[in-house]
């Protein structure tokens, strides 16, 4: 599964969207760093603080984000594939 980096712009417009309140601009930021770093995938330590609920798997794939994207970010789909990685 090829990983590529979102184009997350930190505008935090999908924030309110989200009726899980995820982080989705840090979530982001910390996909595209590993993204760019084959092999570094299973739990990133940025993640060692978070609660399970705030974390990618959380994502209920409602697309709410999405449509408040000025990037047109496939969000819901990055999320499962994040947590398709963390798994491994």
């Amino acid at each position: 599964m090829t990983m590529i980096s979102a184009p997350c712009i930190n505008c935090k417009h999908c924030l309110p969207a989200c009726p899980k309140c995820l982080d989705i601009p840090a979530i982001l930021e910390v996909y595209n760093e590993l993204a760019m770093q084959p092999g570094q995938w299973g739990m990133p330590s940025a993640f060692a603080d978070w609660e399970d609920h705030k974390l990618p798997a959380a994502c209920i794939a409602c697309h709410r984000c999405e449509r408040q994207c000025p990037q047109d970010i496939k969000i819901a789909e990055i999320m499962a594939r994040f947590t398709a990685k963390m798994e491994i």
